[in-house]
């Protein structure tokens, strides 16, 4: 296998994940998990352009909650408030005062990439979370944009809880896995997922092989194992 295309699931996964759902019980014991509202069926035209319920996505606030407690636990990771204040993130679909609360996860051991989470406001209202990469500690530039969650809020894109509880567990375990996470070239960008890659533009899949020489123009996310 190339190191372009690490496995999918580090042998520690299971074990750190099972032990997330432990104290997610208690964190997340306000926010409970939703079916998918919609049950197959089509969603109805209103439901489009809209969310009545803003604060169902409270529930991704409270599985962070559960990796970071579990991960200071292990003495993998610590997790620092960011000021707002902070310099715009690169690729950001949303102004700095769109975030209300920006969490930076630094890993114990050396080298390995940051974990960025901000917490969005829509319309003055908590929503969900801007997910991004960092530099390893002691670096002060700003975090690159990899994921929006949900990546789109209407109640007709809503398919329920489980799929916003796994894109943060993913996110997680990319990150400590290290590895390439993204790169990008001006408006090329490829970015790593637990299952594979997602890219825009002409972006080259060989741009997230951390042994291969990046080409001019090329910048490169890339960190050691957490763990």
């Amino acid at each position: 296998m190339s190191s372009s295309t690490p496995p999918a699931s580090p042998a520690w996964a299971n074990d750190l994940v099972a032990q997330v759902n432990r104290v997610f019980s208690r964190t997340g014991a306000d926010t409970p998990g939703r079916p998918d509202p919609h049950q197959g069926r089509p969603p109805a035209e209103e439901e489009y352009s809209r969310c009545l319920e803003a604060g169902k996505y409270r529930i991704l606030d409270t599985r962070i909650e559960a990796w970071v407690q579990t991960l200071a636990d292990r003495g993998i990771a610590i997790s620092r408030d960011a000021p707002l204040s902070g310099p715009r993130w690169l690729g950001a679909v949303r102004p700095p005062e769109q975030h209300h609360r920006i969490q930076r996860i630094d890993p114990t051991a050396p080298g390995g990439l940051a974990l960025w989470f901000a917490r969005t406001l829509v319309d003055g209202a908590q929503f969900g979370v801007d997910v991004g990469v960092g530099t390893p500690t002691g670096r002060s530039e700003p975090p690159v944009l990899v994921d929006v969650v949900p990546p789109c809020g209407c109640d007709a894109c809503d398919d329920g809880s489980e799929a916003l509880l796994e894109a943060v567990d993913d996110w997680f375990v990319t990150v400590a896995r290290g590895g390439v996470v993204h790169a990008r070239d001006g408006e090329r960008r490829i970015t790593r997922t637990i299952n594979g890659w997602q890219g825009t533009g002409d972006a080259d899949e060989a741009w997230l092989d951390q042994s291969a020489s990046p080409p001019p123009g090329l910048r490169q996310w890339s960190g050691e194992p957490w763990l």
